[in-house]
C-alpha cells in the first residue's frame, strides 16, 4: 500500500485552512450563541450594574483612578463572552474534525500544517467574534 504523492507545502496550508474555516462556519450552535448570547449578556449587564464610579489605586503611577462601573462591567462582559464563545467553537471544531484530520494525514498532509491551519482558523473566528462584540457594545 503506497501513499499518494503529497502536495507541496505551499498548497497544503491554504487547503487545510479552508477546511478548518469551513468547519468553524458550520457550527450553528456557536453562531446562534454569538447572535443571541452577546446582546442578552450586555443587556443583563446594563440592567444590573449602575454608573457608580469605582476608585482604585494605580501603583505604577501612585495615583488614584476613577472609572465608571457600568463601562468597566461592559468591557469585562465582552471579554468573558468572547472567551466563552471562541472556546466553545474551538472545542466543537476540534471534536468534529478528527476524522477529516486523519484522512488528511493519510493523504500526505503534515500534522504541523494541520495544527497551523486550525490555529489560523481559530484566530479568524476570534477576530470575527471580537469585532461583533465591539459593534454590539457600541450600538
Amino acid at each position: 500500500m503506497t501513499r499518494a504523492d503529497p502536495q507541496p507545502v505551499a498548497r497544503q496550508l491554504p487547503t487545510a485552512f479552508g477546511f478548518e474555516l469551513r468547519n468553524q462556519t458550520r457550527n450553528r450552535l456557536a453562531w446562534t450563541l454569538l447572535g443571541l448570547f452577546i446582546p442578552a449578556w450586555y443587556l443583563f449587564m446594563l440592567l444590573v450594574v449602575s454608573h457608580k464610579p469605582l476608585h482604585f489605586k494605580l501603583f505604577s503611577a501612585g495615583t488614584f483612578l476613577r472609572a465608571d462601573g457600568r463601562e468597566l462591567s461592559l468591557i469585562t462582559a465582552g471579554m468573558n463572552s468572547l472567551t466563552l464563545i471562541v472556546g466553545f467553537a474551538v472545542f466543537v471544531a476540534v471534536r468534529r474534525a478528527l476524522q477529516l484530520d486523519r484522512r488528511l494525514v493519510f493523504a500526505g498532509y503534515r500534522r504541523s500544517l494541520l495544527v497551523a491551519a486550525k490555529s489560523l482558523a481559530t484566530i479568524v473566528v476570534a477576530i470575527v467574534v471580537a469585532v461583533y462584540a465591539a459593534v454590539v457594545l457600541l450600538v
